[in-house]
């Protein structure tokens, strides 16, 4: 009978620990080309996978975190516009760019995140950087290169990275991969 009680907590604790926050999401990975760095945030303690470092990003909007397994995803159009909203929100504002480079997508049963690389220049970087105002969702903003990065990534950043690295490299050209797409991010 304890065995018992332990076995369901133990299966109820595993359940929990692969859950995510939505069923649909959504993020944005700022590079720049120029100096080949990318910005990554450190995870605060208040969200999943605090001390990580990882990029801004959330739960797609309204309406579509509730999907079942086998529903289909939502516009690209839509992941876009909440990997903008949760950027923006996490970061306190955007660089102005409309030079999105490319895309990952993790998958995981029902769930699907969903990654915008977009590239800005070494004169945005300069200009935005210092404008960066954190919410409580991250507590610290840097920009890595390739070789400096932390030991301790989020693994939906190992994820993306790795799909990346099987890519060409980060160009600062648009790839015009998501056709659905034509509002760049809002101007500062």
């Amino acid at each position: 009978m304890i065995v018992d009680i332990l076995i369901k907590c133990a299966e109820l604790f595993l359940s929990a620990a692969t859950q995510y926050w939505g069923k649909k999401a959504s993020g944005i990975l700022f590079v720049c080309a120029e100096d080949n760095t990318m910005l990554l945030l450190k995870r605060s303690r208040s969200v999943e996978q605090p001390g990580t470092w990882g990029i801004a990003g959330g739960a797609v909007g309204e309406g579509f975190h509730a999907n079942v397994h086998g529903e289909k995803d939502p516009p690209n159009k839509v992941f876009l516009e909440s990997a903008q909203r949760e950027a923006e929100e996490e970061l306190g504002s955007l660089p102005w760019t409309d030079k999105l480079v490319n895309t990952t997508m993790f998958t995981d049963g029902s769930f699907t995140y969903k990654t915008y690389v977009f590239n800005i220049t070494l004169k945005e970087k300069l200009h935005w950087t210092p404008s960066i105002k954190l919410n409580w969702e991250n507590d610290e903003a840097k920009w890595f290169t390739a070789d400096s990065m932390p030991g301790n990534l989020h693994f939906g950043l190992k994820y993306s990275l790795n799909q990346l690295s099987k890519e060409q490299p980060i160009e600062p050209a648009v790839v015009e991969e998501i056709p659905d797409i034509q509002e760049p991010l809002e101007d500062l």
